[in-house]
């Protein structure tokens, strides 16, 4: 035997809801701060030094068009004596479409950034009159940057079979004894045997040696730099 049911109709139910982009309101507001000893962070570069100070002087604007330069229009806004600045502008946004603007700063020479390290971030709005925060480093400090490799044959190249090297010491020897000091600049080589140190400026560097291990390439074991700012 068939029982014979009542047809059923099912309709998907939707909540209506505006999806009509407002011109909003947008404020930016920040600090420019000189990242003295360049790791990206705002600290006391030594325990007897005040915190790192603003940057005065800067201009910092509203990426529009997302194209690295301040364009006619474009909102900006020039850091004060402590290094802050503030932008307002409006954006067309909802909140299931928010708008997501790039905060840039004008590049200085001699100077180069460190936190962004692109010297641009984003910032999102979705209603009116939100403020944001966008802070900026800035060094002076010149980089420098390497591998260290496994030499498996020992002839100073890289080459089949050579490796990188993680976990290896590389230092900044200001005063050229040979040995790292407590206030020279240090790191440690990473996974990819990757190292990046930001030095004063004109030194040697040199990596603490091990065991059995010897240098074959610099064959001084050391690079004598003279470095410019950044």
């Amino acid at each position: 035997m068939f029982a014979r049911y009542p047809s059923l109709q099912c309709r998907p139910t939707f909540r209506a809801e505006s999806l009509e982009l407002r011109l909003l309101l947008a404020t930016v507001t920040g600090f420019k701060f000189h990242d003295q000893n360049a790791n990206g962070v705002r600290d006391r570069p030594f325990p007897s030094i005040a915190l790192e100070p603003g940057l005065a002087g800067w201009t910092i604007y509203r990426d529009t068009n997302n194209n690295s330069v301040l364009d006619a229009g474009e909102a900006s806004g020039v850091t004060d004596a402590s290094g802050a600045y503030s932008l307002s502008f409006a954006v067309l946004a909802t909140t299931q479409f928010p708008a997501i603007v790039t905060i840039r700063e004008v590049p200085q020479a001699g100077w180069r950034p460190t936190n962004p390290d692109t010297g641009a971030t984003t910032v999102v709005f979705t209603s009116n009159n939100q403020t944001r925060t966008a802070d900026f480093m800035n060094t002076q400090r010149p980089q420098v940057s390497g591998t260290v490799w496994n030499d498996a044959n020992a002839n100073g190249r890289v080459d089949h079979g050579d490796v990188v090297a993680s976990g290896w010491t590389v230092f900044a020897d200001d005063d050229d004894d040979g040995t790292l000091d407590s206030l020279e600049v240090s790191t440690v080589s990473d996974a990819n045997g990757d190292y990046v140190l930001n030095p004063p400026g004109s030194t040697r560097i040199r990596q603490v040696p091990r065991g059995s291990w010897r240098t074959t390439f610099p064959a001084a074991a050391s690079y004598n730099l003279t470095l410019a700012s950044a």
